[in-house]
């Protein structure tokens, strides 16, 4: 049997707050459909997802669903995702590693969306669907949060005024007014087979940690401005170009055993491996941005032995080999902005 399609409360209060702005009768609304009436105080609760596509439906059937959704889906912030989720989007080393952690443990907001990313020329499409409600007559309003909850995910990559050149909605509503008006530079497109946004594969190419810091306010770090792991990368970074830096080094110099910093990293979703290879990554793209050093140079400063090592981990991180990511990514030129 099937597990039960469940979505964290939180995204329902996106809906229930946009109603209390008009008035509406919102704790009837929960009642008629069988939602508790108290969940505004527990966003970490987890809803019967059809019960809440019920309660959409309900509540728009005096209003316009795309409207509705689209005025319900302005309220989403990065900062209504789980903690597990604004970790994991936190602690991911570039652009493109953040969508895929994204895809990783998205069953932790919503356990019936699916996710996924393919090329298409200089962009990446990202879709995020619903597949089981489809053809469900309340689709287009979670339709719209999603898509704005996902904007404003890349936002903290490619910056706060970034805009996708294109949306792509499964619902058929052509009624989209206000949408147009949120992203005038963006087409979108009604009926189409997946709820997608696209972005130039370059904006995903960049280290994402400085961009979430400086471009949100949303996530929470430290209050230096870099979380746990941020923080022990821009340790292990000096220690690159002389040799791997030992799990023993690393732990002598944060004041913290062996186990203690593996249990840490493993409560952030990372093991030591992956700390020092972000931790290259990170190194080798400041090293790109002079264009006097080769890129066998940057390959050898970033700790690697082999240029095709390294050439094979950074295309893991951006989707793109280093001399790719030089040619075209050293500006975000090429970045929509609504």
């Amino acid at each position: 049997m099937r597990a039960l399609p469940l979505v964290r409360a939180a995204h329902l209060l996106t809906y229930t707050s946009s109603l209390r702005e008009i008035g509406a009768p919102v704790d009837r609304e929960l009642e008629r459909a069988k939602l508790p009436t108290m969940i505004e105080d527990h966003p970490d609760a987890y809803l019967s997802l059809p019960k809440v596509f019920e309660f959409v439906d309900q509540c728009s059937r005096d209003l316009n669903i795309v409207e509705f959704g689209h005025h319900a889906s302005l309220s989403a912030r990065v900062s209504g995702l789980s903690q597990k989720m604004q970790s994991a989007l936190l602690n991911a080393p570039s652009g493109l590693a953040l969508i895929q952690s994204f895809a990783k443990v998205v069953p932790i907001e919503n356990t019936a969306m699916s996710v996924g990313i393919r090329q298409e020329g200089d962009d990446y499409r990202i879709h995020f669907d619903l597949p089981d409600f489809r053809d469900h007559s309340a689709l287009a309003g979670p339709e719209w949060v999603a898509v704005h909850s996902f904007i404003e995910i890349l936002r903290t990559v490619c910056g706060s005024d970034w805009c996708p050149g294109e949306i792509t909605i499964m619902s058929q509503s052509a009624s989209h007014v206000p949408a147009e008006a949120t992203y005038p530079n963006t087409r979108i497109r009604f009926g189409q087979p997946h709820t997608s946004v696209t972005v130039p594969i370059i904006s995903l190419a960049v280290p994402s940690m400085t961009q979430t810091v400086n471009g949100s306010d949303d996530i929470a770090v430290s209050p230096d401005g870099i979380d746990f792991v941020g923080s022990l990368r821009r340790v292990v970074a000096p220690y690159l170009q002389d040799a791997y830096p030992s799990l023993n080094l690393i732990s002598e110099i944060t004041g913290m055993s062996r186990r203690t910093l593996q249990r840490t990293l493993a409560r952030h979703g990372k093991t030591y491996t992956e700390l020092i290879q972000e931790a290259r990554f990170e190194n080798a793209c400041r090293l790109l941005r002079d264009l006097e050093i080769k890129i066998i140079d940057v390959a050898f400063s970033a700790g690697y032995e082999h240029p095709q090592h390294f050439t094979r981990a950074f295309r893991k991180y951006t989707g793109l080999t280093p001399s790719q990511y030089r040619r075209n990514g050293l500006s975000h030129a090429s970045q929509n902005v609504c």
